[in-house]
């Protein structure tokens, strides 16, 4: 054998108890009924690399590295108990480099097949990582996991998604915290965007036509909670604040009838139910106002 495979081997023997502590420190994060011992490093003379086996003990029930040689750990182990011992492995090599501060870390949907209960330790440990390396690149199909591990990060975070345009893909900034509301909050959240930094984009003021109605509904749903029903909308409320009296709580709202017909009537000719309501052309400066008057509106009520 080489002078220098010999010399690998015995660094890899001097620090593979550091390696094994280090993965059982992080498998014990993740669940407490795994952990691994008796690493075996062995030499591969045919391409001069190392193979790391290990016996594993599963609900103190323990698998030899005799056994191991011709079992497989897919069989042995849950998707969610695989990735944990992965990522585990992935972690603990970090643990184990001086210049971990000099790296670029790139990690690919690290929450597939976790359950619940280990989102939470993976957003710590993967935050802990990040802060330490010069770079971190998390990719993830879960808008949830993406928005949870934003939060957690105290660092400054570019996110960025995929696309598509014109049969074509694009990388552009994504504004996850916004994708993340939904019903009220984020229609009335694109409403109070348009007021602020109006774009004359015909589908974008068509979309913000379409929030006028939702967000008005919406705070009618928060604010008289007791006294809404689900099949109720915009029609029904203005029909029963035009028919109160004094003991009814629609009734302080009379004031603000006409305001609330005047924007009800803007939004119908641009409602879906307008058979031409895409032919109907959408001035900025005119939604604009009745943007300000909505937003006004939901403020009063």
């Amino acid at each position: 054998m080489k002078e220098q495979d010999k010399k690998r081997i015995e660094l890899a023997e001097i620090n593979h108890n550091k390696y094994v502590t280090c993965i059982n420190k992080y498998l014990t994060m993740f669940c407490d009924n795994i952990s691994i011992s008796n690493v075996k490093i062995i030499p591969n003379a045919s391409n001069h690399k190392q193979k790391i086996i290990y016996s594993i003990n599963i609900n103190d029930h323990e698998i030899s590295l005799e056994e191991r040689v011709d079992l497989s750990l897919k069989y042995c182990l849950s998707d969610g108990d695989k990735n944990a011992l992965s990522l585990s492995f992935f972690l603990a090599r970090f643990d184990m480099i001086p210049n971990i501060k000099d790296y670029t870390v790139v990690i690919d949907d690290p929450f597939t097949s976790f359950d619940f209960q280990r989102k939470a330790t993976t957003i710590t440990q993967l935050s802990r990582l990040a802060s330490k390396v010069e770079q971190f690149f998390l990719f993830t199909h879960d808008l949830h996991f993406a928005n949870d591990f934003n939060n957690s990060y105290n660092d400054q975070v570019l996110n960025l998604k995929i696309s598509h345009y014109n049969n074509s893909s694009i990388l552009c900034e994504h504004d996850i915290k916004f994708e993340m509301l939904n019903g009220f909050n984020k229609d009335l959240m694109t409403l109070r965007r348009f007021y602020s930094d109006p774009k004359d984009n015909s589908l974008y003021l068509r979309e913000v036509i379409r929030c006028i109605r939702p967000s008005i509904e919406g705070i009618f749903r928060l604010k008289y909670y007791n006294y809404v029903k689900d099949n109720e909308w915009l029609g029904d409320f203005i029909a029963k604040i035009r028919d109160s009296n004094e003991s009814s709580p629609y009734y302080r709202l009379k004031e603000y009838i006409d305001e609330i017909e005047e924007i009800n009537d803007y939004c119908k000719q641009y409602h879906h139910s307008n058979p031409n309501y895409l032919e109907v052309n959408i001035s900025s400066i005119e939604l604009k106002n009745y943007v300000r008057r909505t937003i006004k509106l939901i403020e009063n009520i």
